[in-house]
């Protein structure tokens, strides 16, 4: 009998070491236990936000591998206000998936969805601050850009790009594809933005453009959805579940002209005013003071070529949209190619004649468009945009004298002609026999025409 018992002693103690290692954890207990290899505590802290997810929005955060993958370490936690404020602790650390399920606050009317919203973001939560041999306590916020580059992300690693560098490259191919929206040239860090410039947070600048590009999406599902029976909040998820889809492959938007369009177009019908004051009264509700709101004025104000698209191939004339600047009758737009003016333009959208502002054939085929709006002694200048011209539009620098196949005697000296380019200051003129078109017989510069 007493061996029976040291038996059952030893096999009951023996279940519970084995109990203890597991990596299971409970349902809304705030963090992940791991696998037992540490006990160190990783506290993590983050916003939730389109507009701000409401109270008790469910927040699921699971470890990933280095491909991407998951790992089966995971937990379930909730915002814990209507500011999209959560938290959770864990005991391993690396690259992070968060997903945010809720209602949200709509910033451009001030009222509540009628819809839930997902977002995502990976994070890379760290096991030490640079400086320090301390756990940090660190941010991890899930908005609209950072939903935008999660699948981006996840392909690089299965490329084989470690996290942080998969969180850079595709952070910055997202802001080059959104540069015509804005002059803005790079923004960094989207899990550590918020739309309130808050004191724990002081990169206003990339706050500003966050809010921005929530705005601009926020109001484009407005427009497609006026005087119909869709749900705004289904066609905000659809409109930003298709594009995260298309750009994680590429990191590149298939139609980017077209969405670039569409944004443009939204963002001059938002209202920064509004917004600001709903931000700052929705924060006064819910925690009994106003937040300072990130500022999108300076984003509306900007002379934008919102068409062609960058690095676009032009086969024939093209139709010049540009939007931003507010109305003035004083303002005088210029159309510079190349960095020098081609074309007056009257208004926001205008056709360009290509010819004759073109280049031989053995002439770089890529150009760049700028436009200028001049207003007294001030001038402004739009995002650049290259744009590649076809075989046939790359050979159109016109010679009137002599015409093709003109025979032309010894004792007569031809007086070359051509149509002029009405911004050309010099033409290199080269003259080549018809068996050797490598070395020039004649090589000159000439000023004017």
């Amino acid at each position: 009998m007493k061996t029976n018992k040291l038996i059952q002693l030893f096999i009951i103690s023996l279940l519970g070491v084995l109990s203890g290692c597991s990596g299971s954890s409970e349902p809304g207990d705030g963090g992940i236990t791991g696998t037992g290899l540490t006990n160190t505590v990783y506290q993590v802290n983050g916003t939730a936000q389109k507009g701000p997810f409401l109270i008790g929005s469910t927040v699921d955060v699971s470890l990933l591998a280095a491909d991407g993958s998951a790992l089966d370490t995971s937990l379930t936690t909730e915002t814990t206000d209507s500011l999209g404020n959560f938290s959770f602790t864990m005991s391993k650390v690396g690259p992070t998936l968060i997903t945010v399920n809720g209602y949200h606050f709509n910033e451009l009317n001030g009222q509540l969805s009628s819809g839930t919203l997902t977002l995502r973001a990976i994070a890379n939560i760290e096991e030490k601050s640079a400086d320090s041999d301390t756990p940090p306590n660190q941010k991890a916020n899930v908005n609209i850009l950072t939903h935008l580059i999660h699948g981006r992300i996840i392909t690089l690693m299965a490329e084989g790009k470690p996290v942080l560098e998969a969180i850079t490259i595709a952070e910055q191919e997202l802001t080059d594809q959104l540069e015509p929206l804005t002059s803005l040239v790079y923004v960094d860090r989207f899990s550590e933005l918020s739309i309130y410039n808050d004191l724990d947070n002081s990169d206003s600048d990339g706050n500003n453009y966050l809010l921005f590009i929530s705005a601009a999406f926020y109001q484009h599902a407005t427009n497609l959805v006026f005087s119909s029976d869709i749900s705004l909040d289904a066609k905000l998820s659809e409109i930003l579940n298709n594009a995260a889809d298309d750009f994680r492959n590429d990191g590149d938007f298939d139609d980017a002209a077209l969405l670039l369009d569409q944004l443009q177009t939204a963002a001059t019908q938002v209202d920064p005013d509004v917004i600001e004051n709903n931000l700052e009264i929705r924060s006064r509700d819910i925690l009994g003071e106003s937040l300072p709101v990130a500022d999108i004025s300076s984003f509306l104000n900007q002379l934008i070529i919102t068409f062609p698209a960058n690095n676009s191939i032009i086969s024939g004339d093209i139709e010049i949209r540009f939007a931003g600047l507010q109305p003035n009758a004083g303002i005088s737009y210029n159309l510079l190619v190349d960095g020098e003016i081609a074309q007056s333009l009257e208004d926001g959208h205008q056709l360009f004649e290509w010819s004759p502002y073109y280049w031989s054939a053995n002439s770089d085929a890529t150009h760049t468009l700028i436009i200028e709006a001049k207003l007294g002694d001030t001038t402004f200048y739009s995002n650049l945009i290259n744009v590649i011209l076809d075989d046939g539009l790359n050979n159109q620098l016109i010679l009137t004298y002599p015409i093709d196949n003109e025979v032309i005697r010894n004792n007569i000296s031809p007086a070359l002609t051509w149509e002029p380019l009405n911004w050309a200051s010099s033409y290199q003129i080269q003259v080549f026999t018809q068996q050797n078109q490598l070395n020039p017989v004649y090589d000159e510069t000439t000023v004017g025409t």
